[in-house]
């Protein structure tokens, strides 16, 4: 769990102000009651992998597969899902920012500032595991994952380069599309 880190202000008598003293109260609360949320606390390496296996296989079955033309049509479709598994887990500082965007404006650190914040708070983790980590005929488990509370509650894969097309039963080969597999609800 990456600590807390916040700036606060001291009086010139090296004291907190009452209300920077409130806002360290708030966190370290913040901070217990994670750490008390938190049910892998009292586990070993063993089981906490056993069990992140056991959930990445439930979110896998409920995962669908979205078939797309282009890779960029796919790397939209991940930015959406993503999106919305934050929305779902109560982090909505990209669909806010995303509705209210300036074109000229494309400072992103006031955003990115306050999804940290919001991630926080809900206990929400966002990991990217790349491709490379992974044996070839494993390639499509690499992409987000999405943990609230130390559960994994979302997984968006990264593109998948198929070198045949389905149309619905026909195969046809040679047509390139990429693939999504994600649970993210659509």
């Amino acid at each position: 769990m990456e600590p807390i880190l916040e700036r606060v202000i001291l009086d010139e008598n090296g004291r907190l102000p009452q209300f920077e003293d409130r806002r360290v109260k708030e966190l370290a609360e913040l901070a217990h009651r994670m750490k008390q949320d938190d049910v892998t606390e009292k586990m070993v390496l063993e089981d906490i992998k056993s069990r992140d296996i056991d959930n990445l296989t439930l979110v896998l079955k409920a995962s669908k597969e979205y078939t797309f033309p282009n890779l960029q049509q796919a790397i939209y479709f991940m930015g959406q899902s993503l999106n919305k598994a934050l929305l779902k887990m109560g982090c909505g500082a990209l669909d806010h920012h995303a509705k209210r965007a300036d074109p000229q404006n494309t400072d992103t650190d006031f955003v990115t500032r306050v999804l940290d914040k919001q991630m926080l708070r809900k206990q929400v983790r966002c990991e990217h595991r790349k491709p490379d980590m992974y044996p070839p005929e494993d390639r499509w488990r690499s992409g987000l994952y999405m943990y609230k509370a130390n559960e994994i509650a979302y997984f968006i894969s990264n593109p998948i380069l198929r070198n045949e097309h389905r149309q619905g039963g026909i195969i046809l080969p040679g047509r390139k599309s990429f693939v999504v597999l994600t649970n993210v609800p659509q």
